[in-house]
């Protein structure tokens, strides 16, 4: 049985002294083989926790728990669980690739979304007096359906991007855009039900909207604009890691803004002018298809 140390203060004369375990050793004709059996089963154990992304950071005969050889237990209060780096593709190897994504997916969603209240009028009676206000109604109605799953799914989009890197909500956001289009042109095409409207709404909501599809562009800004060459354990054994990217990082904020803000700029005009002259199906028909490309552009760029 390995105790605690192999060696202890002396409260006497304040110097180290053996321990009984170290006694013990000395005096067992089998102590250097089972010294040996320690070490190496020290080892095994470091090379386990490493294998599972653990840093034990106190790796010593006093950290450890031995009642026997068949079983051991480890003391893991100092550890550290190392965060690897998910794979973040060609979007975090090229920033632009992720403005152009940004760009075309918020084309798609605000020239398609303006539409939605000139719909929601020509739904209603032509000979109805309140015709105005119960538009103006449907459409908060439809500002809830997307707002409130949206808040919901934020903090799981958050999780995503931590655990399993951004673009897994890139694409549910994508999707959630493709599908809330594809619903909403249907519902301008046949004249469904206002459900269905609020459905295409929820849709979007849930697959983390505009908020999900924000915090992974810009996780991905951060996360691109910092890319050791090497790993390094420092932050995890307590030491301060420079950070010398401070401002690729801003850069990045900055491209995802102006791509942000360019898109809301183009897509009220575009969205208006192709309702005008083609009519709402087809303005969130093309919408739908620009946020299919989006979309592709997400799984292969």
């Amino acid at each position: 049985c390995f105790l605690d140390h192999l060696f202890e203060a002396d409260p006497t004369i304040g110097v180290l002294r053996p321990t009984r375990a170290w006694r013990q050793l000395r005096l067992d004709a089998d102590g250097p083989r089972k010294f040996a059996e320690l070490c190496v089963g020290l080892l095994e154990a470091t090379a386990a926790v490493h294998a599972a992304g653990v840093v034990h950071r106190d790796v010593a005969g006093g950290a450890e728990i031995t009642p026997s050889t068949r079983s051991r237990r480890w003391r893991m209060g100092g550890a550290r669980r190392h965060r690897r780096d998910t794979a973040m593709g060609a979007l975090g190897d090229a920033p632009w690739r992720l403005l152009v994504l940004d760009f075309i997916t918020f084309v798609a969603l605000g020239g398609g979304t303006v539409v939605i209240p000139l719909a929601l009028v020509k739904h209603c009676q032509s000979d109805d007096d309140n015709c105005a206000a119960k538009a103006a109604q449907r459409l908060v109605q439809y500002g809830l359906a997307g707002s409130l799953p949206q808040l919901l799914a934020a903090p799981l989009v958050g999780r995503a991007c931590d655990r399993l890197g951004p673009k897994i909500p890139l694409l549910a956001g994508c999707i959630g855009v493709v599908a809330s289009l594809i619903l909403a042109a249907l519902w301008a095409l046949y004249g469904w039900p206002f459900y269905a409207l609020l459905l295409s709404a929820a849709a979007n909501g849930v697959c983390g909207g505009t908020l999900g599809f924000l915090a992974a562009s810009f996780a991905y800004a951060a996360a691109s604009a910092k890319a050791p060459e090497e790993e390094t354990y420092a932050p995890l054994a307590g030491e301060a890691e420079e950070d010398d990217a401070p401002e690729q990082r801003t850069g990045g904020f900055r491209g995802v803004a102006v791509a942000l803000t360019l898109s809301i700029c183009v897509s009220p005009a575009a969205g208006g002018a192709a309702a005008q002259h083609f009519g709402a199906f087809a303005t969130l028909a093309g919408a739908a298809g620009i946020a299919a490309v989006a979309l592709l552009w997400t799984l292969f760029a």
